[in-house]
């Protein structure tokens, strides 16, 4: 763990971002996935910690390139059969857990085309006993058969093979998925069954999380309800970094939704996205003069970090160069 504990250092600049320490462990990076070198950095901080720590590295996104080494698939409805004790040391523990619970139900009403009251029944359930879950299960199965409930049932069966592969790190890649609501209740599944699996890690264990947003969640004609649910959702995941040893990365293709994140420090590569087009003359003014000029040439690589604590704005001519503290660079796999 100790040999994470090292800054990466944008080599131009001599910029270095303690990733690990707490104030810097929450950071969004913003940028088209053509448009910019956004995946190929990402890439390399990934594969530089996991080389150096294989346990080190989570992704929820979309499909890593390379060989899967293995699988597991992990049981939510075995996780929520078990009480809140044996996890009260993770923080607010039940209020997460029920956080989860509702933002995942409120997907499928929107994904069945109905309202809550439609599809979930009241429930209740025995809180020194099971999770949230385990109770409506027991009320949608103690209903009258119906085509709503055996849907239903149908959903909350997939809830039992939450499959994450090991591919240079623990993945959770999201595939042949073209519905929107699809797409959502895939990401709640990732981020749920992650925040389930480090709610009891039995040694600390410093980890980077990079949770990589279609724009397609995200963009100005996205229904309104699914972009409330993924704020929400990574609202609660960029928390646990206050909880556990954990750095985030959110990756997005849009300015929302970071700014209601609260993420103190934000790289912005080139991106196209009309929610705050930097192309528009009165949002220039938010960018660095020598990063729109950069953009407007084509620099794929040119980026802006911003850290909101301190106002500081600093160009990054080649996001391109960057190292680990030790200035040994570590080959990506796509380079």
């Amino acid at each position: 763990m100790q040999k994470l504990m090292n800054p990466f250092q944008f080599v131009d600049e001599n910029f270095e971002w303690h990733w690990y320490d707490l104030y810097s462990s929450k950071t969004a990076i913003i940028g088209d996935k053509n448009q910019s070198n956004k995946m190929q950095l990402l890439e390399k901080i990934s594969d530089t910690l996991y080389q150096i720590d294989h346990k080190s590295l989570f992704w929820i996104g979309d499909v890593r390139p390379g060989e899967s080494e293995t699988s597991d698939d992990f049981n939510m409805i075995e996780f929520e059969s078990q009480p809140a004790e044996r996890h009260v040391r993770n923080g607010p523990f039940e209020e997460t857990r029920m956080s989860f619970v509702q933002l995942y139900f409120e997907a499928l009403c929107i994904k069945r085309g109905v309202t809550r009251s439609e599809l979930i029944p009241l429930a209740s359930y025995r809180k020194h006993q099971e999770g949230p879950l385990v109770g409506y299960l027991r009320a949608i199965n103690s209903l009258q058969d119906s085509e709503e409930k055996e849907w239903l049932l149908k959903e909350l069966k997939k809830l039992e093979t939450i499959t994450w592969n090991y591919k240079r790190g623990y993945v959770y890649e999201i595939k042949d998925v073209e519905s929107p609501v699809d797409l959502l209740i895939e990401y709640i599944k990732g981020m749920w069954s992650y925040w389930a699996l480090t709610s009891s890690l039995a040694e600390p264990q410093q980890m980077l999380l990079v949770i990589d947003i279609p724009k397609k969640l995200t963009e100005m004609d996205t229904s309104v309800e699914i972009k409330e649910i993924i704020r929400k959702l990574l609202g609660s995941i960029v928390q646990l970094s206050e909880i556990i040893t954990v750095s985030v990365i959110i990756s997005t293709e849009t300015m929302f939704p970071v700014p209601e994140l609260n993420i103190r420090h934000q790289l912005y590569l080139p991106y196209s996205s009309n929610d705050f087009s930097w192309h528009q003359v009165e949002n220039q003014p938010f960018f660095n003069s020598d990063v729109i000029e950069a953009w407007s040439n084509h620099n794929s690589s040119c980026g802006l970090w911003i850290d909101f604590a301190t106002g500081e704005k600093t160009t990054l001519h080649d996001t391109n160069k960057i190292l680990f503290k030790n200035r040994v660079e570590i080959e990506s796999a796509i380079e």
